[in-house]
């Protein structure tokens, strides 16, 4: 708030100036002031309202965790997670048939 009005300020003095350059910079602190004071209306009204309808929590149940894993990249994931998994205890069965115990 402070720094809208400080800016909306800092600019008035342009409107005392006078001859051509004080014709050429007179709309610049009408526009200043108009765009400000339109950005901090907007930002106290609309956004807050805008985000209210649609940051809102869905009201559908989530899926549970067996039907994420049928279909998507989660699904993919854990399939082939489940395959590595399979794998490597596979491969580490079928190592622990050709070693032999110490003796």
């Amino acid at each position: 708030m402070y720094a809208t009005v400080t800016n909306i300020v800092a600019y008035l003095p342009f409107l005392l100036v006078t001859g051509s350059t004080g014709e050429f910079l007179f709309s610049l602190p009408i526009v200043m002031t108009v765009a400000l004071v339109a950005s901090r209306v907007v930002s106290m009204t609309f956004l807050p309202l805008l985000g209210y309808y649609l940051l809102r929590p869905e009201e559908e149940a989530e899926e549970s965790l067996e039907e994420q894993r049928e279909h998507g990249f989660f699904g993919l994931y854990a399939r082939q997670q489940n395959t590595r998994s399979n794998i490597v205890g596979n491969s580490s069965s079928l190592r622990s048939c050709f070693l032999r115990p110490a003796s």
